[in-house]
């Protein structure tokens, strides 16, 4: 299983690598908000 497993590890290394990649960053900070009796969490 493991010779396997290498054996597609160092394909997967040697491969061509495309011109462009897209790339998307995401951020948020998530905050605990508490209306009424329930608390939320909420992404701002």
């Amino acid at each position: 299983m493991t010779s396997k497993v290498l054996k597609l590890a160092k394909e997967w290394q040697n491969r061509p690598l495309d011109q462009i990649y897209p790339i998307i960053f995401m951020d948020a900070t998530v905050l605990k908000i508490r209306t009424d009796i329930v608390v939320r969490n909420v992404a701002d």
